[in-house]
């Protein structure tokens, strides 16, 4: 691939606008019914008649400050416990609690992060560009068609990878935990899921 000249990749990305702003709250109630089980030890679903409820509350920041480069800010709460304090289940029921048994009432920052948008086009030929609506952490507008994306900052990795369009997340997909990735997919995390880090696209 040619490498572009300088004035290429400083020239105008087009965009239709410069702030992005959104919202996601989520409640997830269960109930455990009382069960017949002839084994109980402590890491064991425990059978008994208990209802939980959980609740995420995120806004989506972003702002565009100049072009080619966005910010993102995702400040979010989450609380509530889950049915037999989270355990019990290899797929457990809820994939918000992530493998956890409660959730503490404390707001804290999910995703915080720069996204660096270079053009890749070669000179001589008419720009192609591409029209992305806006979306959670996507300011939309006019994109080139061809273009190297830089993300650094504090993400969830399956945001970006092993994404599945019908089980990916469970605020508005399936639930249980199976079910939010490849069974087989494990990734380094902090508590809540997310990782601080730095990923590179390639789009053409």
């Amino acid at each position: 691939m040619e490498t572009p000249s300088p004035s290429k990749v400083l020239g105008q990305v087009p965009s239709t606008a410069k702030y992005a702003i959104a919202g996601e709250m989520t409640d997830n109630v269960q109930h455990l019914f009382v069960f017949q089980s002839p084994y109980s030890g402590p890491n064991s679903l425990r059978a008994r008649d208990e209802t939980e409820i959980t609740h995420t509350y995120t806004l989506y920041l972003g702002v565009r400050p100049i072009p080619r480069v966005e910010v993102y800010l995702d400040p979010e709460i989450a609380l509530g416990n889950g049915v037999s304090s989270g355990s019990g289940l290899a797929g457990y029921s809820n994939g918000d609690l992530i493998g956890q048994p409660s959730l503490r009432p404390d707001p804290y920052v999910a995703r915080f992060f720069v996204r660096w948008r270079i053009p890749l086009q070669r000179q001589g030929r008419p720009k192609q560009t591409q029209d992305v609506p806006p979306g959670n952490n996507l300011i939309g507008g006019s994109l080139p068609a061809s273009r190297l994306v830089v993300s650094a900052g504090k993400f969830a990795i399956s945001d970006h990878f092993d994404v599945n369009s019908y089980a990916n997340n469970a605020r508005i997909r399936f639930l249980n935990n199976a079910f939010i990735n490849n069974l087989a997919y494990d990734k380094a995390a902090d508590t809540r899921g997310y990782n601080l880090g730095l990923m590179v696209n390639w789009i053409r």
